[in-house]
């Protein structure tokens, strides 16, 4: 009898350590989307916008980017935007193509297809309906959305 109350306590006790899955419904993955692809166009507009501290604010402070291979981390990709943009009068972004998957409640992945149009201060066309292609994984922490990987890639 021993063994088998002592069988039944260990038992008891692996069930409880193991984590809890919840699977999210399709109405909840749905609704995360849709932040996702809000918050995303947010991101979006503060570039239009020229507004780096606003941008830069939709990335997690442990992130990392890669544009076109450059890897850098947080404070290096906030110091190459506010160089970038310091030049910049107009930026704007056209998104053709967005999706967007749900991995977990707290995490999603987005990959989209846009084409930007950058004009300095001088009034130069920099960049004309230049393709950039990008993948985030954004992170819920403490309740908001932040980019903690990023990928840019442009011809």
């Amino acid at each position: 009898m021993r063994r088998l109350a002592l069988a039944v306590l260990s038992l008891a006790f692996l069930v409880a350590c193991q984590p809890t899955t919840t699977e999210l419904t399709e109405e909840q993955k749905a609704a995360i989307a849709d932040t996702i692809r809000q918050t995303q166009l947010g991101l979006y507009a503060a570039g239009e916008r020229l507004d780096a501290a606003a941008l830069l604010g939709y990335f997690d402070a442990d992130g990392v980017v890669t544009v076109n291979g450059a890897y850098m981390r947080h404070d290096e990709f906030a110091e190459s935007v506010q160089d970038a943009w310091r030049g910049l009068q107009d930026l704007t972004i056209t998104v053709h193509e967005m999706r967007v998957d749900v991995l977990g409640s707290d995490v999603v992945a987005v990959t989209d297809f846009t084409t930007g149009t950058a004009i300095d201060t001088a009034g130069i066309v920099l960049l004309d309906e230049m393709t950039f292609a990008h993948t985030e994984v954004w992170v819920r922490r403490n309740g908001h959305w932040k980019t903690l990987h990023g990928h840019e890639s442009y011809p």
